[in-house]
């Protein structure tokens, strides 16, 4: 199948945030000197979908404004719908 015949993702632009193989290396040897943070199963499932591109056009777990308005009116801030409910978020206890 052609790429010209490929629909468009949604919010316009596939959002792939792998990480490229030649960079692979410094990241795994930056990755030992960073916390870390424990996920849940649902946030560890995010966060791959996130990394993929599956949740394209979030680069990431979603701010206070988009999330607002997904619970609200089901749209992020750019005006894209989103129909994930509330529940792509990070949450942290202090």
């Amino acid at each position: 199948m052609s790429s010209n015949s490929l629909i468009k993702p949604h919010g316009g632009t596939l959002t792939d945030r792998m990480a490229e193989p030649t960079a692979a290396g410094e990241l795994a040897a930056e990755v030992t000197s960073l916390p870390q943070v424990r996920l849940s199963p649902k946030q560890a499932c995010d966060l791959e979908m996130i990394a993929t591109g599956a949740f394209s056009p979030l680069t990431g777990f979603v701010g206070q404004a988009d999330f607002k308005g997904i619970c609200s009116d089901m749209r992020l801030t750019g005006g894209e719908v989103w129909s994930n409910s509330c529940s792509n978020r990070m949450c942290f206890r202090s």
